[in-house]
């Protein structure tokens, strides 16, 4: 999926509700259920997913001004464990800068960095790297989400922040949210 594929999948889900909706009416099938519903709606979103992702990291990375970092090292995290994990590869091939973009997996935390803001290292060149992650998206509506986004260094080195994430004309677009905590 790609760009604004979003809304078609809403949009045949809709149509596959409207006809079971229709087709019930008429007594060839059972009315759908609130579960069937919910279902439904619960498929829209995870197909949203890995957009509204891309989209927190693309505008967080955009907003870095953090210094000489060859590599970002992206971690997401869903469901309730907040486990982080590497992004899909087709999350990746949605963000610009791909060159420069790592997995988490392939980075790692120095012990005792020198200097202390160098603690995160891509593994294959031993270059600096920034950690950055988004985590699970809190749904507001079907158009507005919330993800938290962070970033670190090493150090004191890093940022927390929440980010609004908003469809408008088929395309989720990210935006600053309530706060940012920088150190």
């Amino acid at each position: 999926m790609s760009g604004g594929s979003a809304m078609p999948v809403r949009r045949w889900l809709s149509l596959v509700l409207a006809a079971e909706v229709s087709a019930a009416a008429l007594g060839v099938l059972a009315p759908p259920s609130c579960a069937q519903g919910r279902e439904a709606k619960e498929q829209i979103r995870r197909a949203q997913e890995d957009e509204i992702l891309a989209a927190a990291l693309a505008f967080f990375l955009s907003g870095d001004r953090g210094g000489d970092r060859s590599f970002y090292c992206l971690a997401i995290s869903r469901g309730p464990s907040h486990k982080e994990e590497d992004p899909p590869d087709s999350l990746l091939a949605r963000l610009p800068g791909t060159g420069r973009l790592r997995k988490a997996s392939q980075c790692e935390l120095v012990g005792r960095p020198e200097p202390l803001v160098g603690a995160v290292k891509d593994k294959a060149t031993g270059k600096a790297a920034q950690l950055v992650s988004v985590s699970v998206i809190r749904w507001i509506d079907d158009e507005n989400v919330e993800v938290g986004a962070q970033r670190y260094c090493g150090g004191l080195c890093g940022a927390w922040t929440t980010l609004r994430v908003f469809l408008r004309k088929d395309r989720w677009t990210a935006a600053p949210g309530g706060y940012l905590m920088v150190m």
